[in-house]
């Protein structure tokens, strides 16, 4: 009992999340229980879980079972702190930015912050940043802004903090200065969201912003 008092992640804004994490997809041929056990190994104790490669979560299951998507992820034995969602099978497609895939991104997290909900995952992450062609970096932001305005009441109904990430192959030629950008965007939209911060050695920082 002591053991997993200790390992709990430390409260933020009435959501448990731990302050450092492996990322699942950092390790392309491991599977996600021995990433899992690669956590442990380094004395952190908790993964982020996505889509990708050998670790990658059933994604069928998540959008059609959230709830036996979740009891599968229970299985892993370590603290799950972030899900990363792709809406399409890149980055690209069905980005936030993309004005024509709105509706059938804000259904699909419907069904994705029911599976953080369920199986106890504080955070999921998207990506925006992505510019499509014949938009602007304006355009592009302000839709961002958008789509994340109709997703964050999801997650705050759901109990999930929603999180953002501009990738480091984002399209913008500034990532940092977007994703403060993107914050302003959202928080003249009386929103409220947590970057999280990645480094190259698989490990993610996160901090909150407002």
């Amino acid at each position: 009992m002591a053991a997993e008092a200790a390992a709990r992640p430390k409260p933020r804004d009435g959501v448990w999340l731990p302050e450092l994490s492996v990322t699942s997809w950092s390790f392309p041929a491991c599977t996600l229980a021995e990433v899992a056990g690669i956590a442990r190994a380094l004395g952190i104790g908790a993964v982020d879980v996505g889509l990708f490669y050998a670790a990658a979560l059933d994604r069928g299951q998540i959008l059609g079972s959230p709830g036996a998507a979740a009891e599968a992820l229970g299985e892993l034995g370590v603290v799950v702190g972030s899900y990363y969602h792709l809406f399409g099978a890149t980055l690209a497609e069905r980005n936030l930015a993309d004005p024509t895939s709105l509706a059938d991104n804000v259904a699909e997290f419907r069904q994705v912050v029911a599976f953080c909900r369920e199986a106890g995952v504080p955070t999921v992450m998207v990506l925006p940043g992505v510019v499509n062609p014949g938009q602007s970096r304006a355009d592009a932001l302000v839709q961002s802004a958008c789509a994340l305005g109709e997703m964050v009441p999801l997650a705050r109904e759901a109990g999930v903090t929603l999180t953002v990430e501009p990738p480091t192959s984002t399209r913008t030629s500034n990532p940092p200065h977007w994703c403060s950008s993107c914050w302003r965007a959202c928080q003249a939209s009386s929103l409220r969201s947590i970057t999280r911060i990645s480094s190259a050695s698989g490990t993610g920082k996160r901090r909150s912003i407002r």
